[in-house]
């Protein structure tokens, strides 16, 4: 802006003198009601789903840095919230820090698992748990590991992979207990001893007996000659 200044002295000596000058006015901070504190909010929900006194309509309107954001259970994070002045000319926008509560969200089971029969006077553990589903990922287990006497009701707990933003869930099933099958015990009888087979004696073998000495010829005997048969044919006349 042009501006005249004039400066007139106490002193009479000199006279009053007068300039136009240039006045840059810069504009100010807006200095809007903020809201007191944040409401403590679930898991879940984004920054824009957060709901806080507003006493500053008139002048402005408020909006989170980043309205997108989804704070985590347990996080210490602080978030901008700025304000935005209606008479922009004026009056730049400011912003403050806010940290929140976060409650952990609860999981919604979309399906209870099947639990498997067992015999009475079983431990629950040997009841296998299958097919369970839950918005979000996570281990079914028994809440306690007791000896099923019969067919009942029995807590089992889910428990989210996401433990710092999700609650364990705890739910009843049903299990069956079947009657305990009777395992026979009776010894079977002892097998008959198998016969012993006792070796065949080994034939003796007896020594075949010396043969005779040929009786020795005396040389001064001289042996028989045999005399050789005579036949006789009858001769007719």
């Amino acid at each position: 802006y042009d501006v005249s200044v004039s400066f007139a002295p106490n002193n009479s000596d000199y006279k009053e003198e007068s300039k136009v000058v240039k006045l840059n006015v810069v504009k100010a901070d807006a200095t809007p009601t903020w809201p007191a504190t944040m409401p403590a909010i679930t898991f879940g929900n984004c920054l824009d789903d957060v709901e806080y006194d507003n006493d500053a309509e008139n002048d402005g309107y408020f909006s989170w840095e980043d309205g997108s954001i989804v704070p985590h259970a347990k996080s210490t994070t602080g978030y901008q919230l700025i304000f935005y002045p209606k008479d922009k000319t004026h009056y730049n926008s400011v912003s403050k820090e806010y940290s929140f509560v976060v409650n952990q969200a609860t999981p919604a089971v979309l399906q209870k698992p099947k639990a498997s029969a067992i015999e009475e006077g079983d431990k629950l553990s040997k009841s296998i748990l299958s097919n369970g589903f839950a918005t979000v990922q996570g281990t079914w287990s028994w809440v306690e590991d007791c000896v099923v006497e019969k067919s009942g009701k029995f807590d089992v707990k889910f428990v989210p992979d996401d433990k710092d933003n999700y609650k364990e869930i705890v739910i009843s099933l049903d299990v069956v207990a079947t009657e305990k099958k009777v395992i026979d015990v009776t010894p079977s009888p002892e097998p008959s001893p198998e016969p012993k087979l006792e070796p065949s004696p080994e034939p003796k073998l007896e020594p075949s007996p010396e043969p005779k000495p040929e009786p020795k010829l005396d040389s001064n005997v001289i042996p028989s000659t045999p005399v050789p048969a005579i036949t006789l044919t009858p001769v007719q006349n």
